[in-house]
């Protein structure tokens, strides 16, 4: 029988139901606890076809016989031949259709049809977890209305499927239905200066919340600052003053605003600076200092480093002692003070000592190594060779050991005073790097469960240790271990090995397949034509897909896809023969063949 179920809200038509001893004039019935459903159109196309239309509007759910009554009365029944189902739900619209991600929602209508009793309801996206009605929430009111409640809290913003599934499993989707929204901004930020002499440049910061993606600011000078990419303006002040600022942020949730008052402070006040000459020379070294300031500074303040002061506005000052000094000068105004500092600026020098660290000394190749000068006495020049033919002239540079070996790294450093040396004797031990690497044996070419299986480590390097990790939650901790896996499967087995200087993995899939034998028996083997048989298949396994071949001679029936326990007629008298063929979930495939296996005979005259 061609269909074999139909949905309960209209008309069906059958295109083929299968038999014998069909009559012209024949009636059609589906029957089921005492009712009965006549079908229409009734055409019996052959004594083994008929085709027919049947009314199912508000039919009971379930299984229903068919029954075929000839003009004389005869009548066939197939029990449980046809099944009556329910249609899948349709959604429409939902109300509302968005919601922010801080917390529930109550959704007054879902607007469909086809819902039923029991339906849930969820929010579905990509690979997020659904979001389902909350429980005890949903409330089919109707065929065609559902209202039910949402929990949105930290769910994932953007549009979401809305989903009715009814008791049966049957679904009805709305694609993109609902926006789940980010919770409104809270603006809030930051101006760093916040107080600073005229022009005053002001670095702003947003620090709103909940990702906003408009930004307009008003800086309380009369410049103002809108668009998508204002996040973080710049702002000059020109003129001393009081400033307000204003911030309103946006975002899909809503919009936001915070107005700081009082909150740039530009002042009108001296600037500090001064040059110095000379900058460096050897112990005792006699600087002349000279007031560059603007502003018009009244008094100024020295601090030379070395605990000496001045309050002079252009002093000479005398280092007696080598070293490297930094220099403060504060200036003072009536509007107010101001103060430089310039580090590290003058150098007094003396004969250096030469002393360096590195930031590491082992490790594979390549091997990068930053050096620091730790030099005493101030030197001016430094001259590095690193052992493998490399050299530099930088302070403190950056070396890579291309080739594993071990490495003397020398340090000359030199200044007015004279030149010192320091050599550090197999310094740096460069290893070969380390990749991770394996391979393995099967007990069995076919990989079929139980399968042991033989791991050999092929790691490139000198690795101290080994981790295996087979992908069952089983791990090991041995060079080349042995590993059963009882049940088949798709395994991720990976290797981590580590030396002395760091690790790498590895990992490789392994399959493990499903015995899978391929049985079969047919009832009956023999009778007259038309012979219906039933083909069973028993195979060994858990096959996943199957086709039946039915053949005689150069006749072939392929049957695909074909099911666990098919139904066939034979027409013809004859000798069959019958191929059964299995595939289960890991590609595992058999076939069995049985020749001549059903006999067909004459139908009796």
């Amino acid at each position: 029988m061609n269909p074999t179920s139909g949905l309960n809200d209209g008309k069906v038509f059958i295109a083929n139901l299968a038999g014998t001893g069909f009559r012209v004039g024949a009636t059609v019935f589906l029957k089921k606890s005492g009712t009965d459903i006549t079908a229409t159109n009734v055409t019996v196309n052959s004594p083994y076809k008929i085709t027919c239309d049947v009314n199912l509007v508000g039919a009971e759910i379930g299984e229903w016989d068919i029954e075929v009554t000839n003009d004389d009365g005869q009548y066939g029944t197939l029990t449980n031949a046809f099944s009556v189902e329910f249609p899948a739900p349709m959604i429409m619209a939902i109300t509302p259709d968005k919601g922010v991600n801080n917390g529930t929602v109550f959704i007054s209508a879902i607007n469909g049809s086809n819902f039923r009793d029991g339906a849930s309801v969820y929010l579905h996206k990509n690979t997020e977890d659904p979001i389902y009605a909350t429980s005890g929430s949903v409330n089919v009111e109707s065929p065609t209305k559902i209202n039910c409640t949402f929990d949105l809290t930290g769910k994932d913003t953007g549009y979401w499927d809305v989903v009715v599934e009814n008791t049966d499993e049957k679904s009805g989707t709305l694609l993109s239905g609902f926006e789940v929204s980010p919770q409104p901004p809270v603006a809030d930020f930051i101006g760093q200066p916040s107080y600073g002499t005229a022009p005053l440049t002001v670095q702003f910061t947003d620090l709103s919340t909940s990702s906003p993606f408009l930004w307009a600011w008003n800086f309380g000078d009369g410049a103002t600052s809108v668009g998508f990419d204002q996040q973080n303006p710049v702002h000059t002040y020109q003129n001393p003053g009081i400033y307000p600022v204003f911030l309103q942020v946006t975002n899909k949730g809503g919009t936001s605003q915070v107005t700081k008052l009082s909150y740039i402070r530009v002042v009108s006040t001296p600037i500090a600076n001064f040059t110095a000459e000379p900058m460096s020379g050897s112990a005792p070294l006699l600087v002349q200092f000279t007031d560059t300031s603007d502003g018009d500074p009244t008094k100024w303040y020295y601090t030379f480093g070395d605990g000496g002061s001045s309050i002079e506005q252009n002093p000479y000052y005398l280092y007696e002692n080598p070293g490297t000094y930094t220099v403060n000068l504060t200036v003072y105004s009536e509007t107010g003070s101001d103060t430089v500092t310039k580090s590290d600026l003058i150098v007094v020098t003396s004969i250096p000592v030469a002393e360096f660290t590195a930031n590491r000394t082992g490790g594979t190749s390549p091997l990068t190594v930053q050096f620091t000068d730790l030099s005493k006495g101030v030197p001016t020049s430094w001259f590095w060779i690193f052992g493998d033919g490399g050299n530099s002239s930088e302070q403190n540079p950056v070396h890579t050991f291309a080739s594993p070996g071990t490495y003397s790294v020398k340090l000359e450093v030199a200044n007015m005073a004279g030149n010192s040396k320091e050599i550090k004797i197999a310094y740096i031990t460069v290893g070969e790097n380390l990749i991770a690497d394996f391979d393995y044996q099967p007990s069995n070419p076919d990989n079929t469960a139980p399968l042991t299986v033989a791991f050999t480590d092929r790691s490139l390097g000198n690795p101290l240790m080994w981790a295996w990790s087979f992908g069952d939650g089983y791990k090991v901790n041995q060079m080349n271990p042995i590993h059963n896996y009882p049940n088949p499967g798709i395994y991720n087995v990976t290797l981590t090995v580590t030396d002395l200087w760091g690790s790498d993995s590895v990992t490789k899939t392994l399959t493990v397949k499903s015995p899978l034998r391929a049985e079969f028996f047919v009832e009956p083997t023999t009778g007259s034509a038309p012979l219906t048989v039933v083909l069973t298949d028993t195979s060994i396994g858990q096959p996943v897909q199957r086709y039946w071949i039915i053949t005689k001679g150069t006749e072939i029936t392929l049957l695909n896809p074909g099911e666990q326990r098919q139904t066939y007629t034979i027409n013809e008298p004859g000798l069959y023969s019958v191929v059964l063929h299995v595939e289960d979930a890991v590609g595992s495939v058999s076939e069995l063949e049985k020749d001549d296996y059903i006999n067909v005979l004459s139908f009796p005259k």
